[in-house]
């Protein structure tokens, strides 16, 4: 007998670009962060418009925002 695995599609926006993102039901924002192969020690998160931590779990149709941090000297 197989599993069944409930997928969803998250909307992500990374560098202004956005995209449709399918992951599994109940993945975190660190999911998607993987999916885009961004860098998490890299960027700041938000999502559906309020900062958020990677260990966040995410429902259908949530929208995550990755912002790239620019630092230097």
């Amino acid at each position: 007998m197989f599993a069944v695995v409930d997928w969803m599609d998250v909307t992500v926006v990374c560098q202004g670009k956005k995209r449709k993102v399918k992951l599994k039901a109940g993945a975190t924002i660190k999911a998607a962060i993987d999916a885009l192969d961004a860098n998490e020690q890299t960027i700041i998160v938000k999502l559906n418009g309020k900062v958020a931590h990677s260990k966040t779990k995410l429902k259908q149709a949530d929208k995550v925002e990755l912002i790239g941090i620019i630092y230097g000297g």
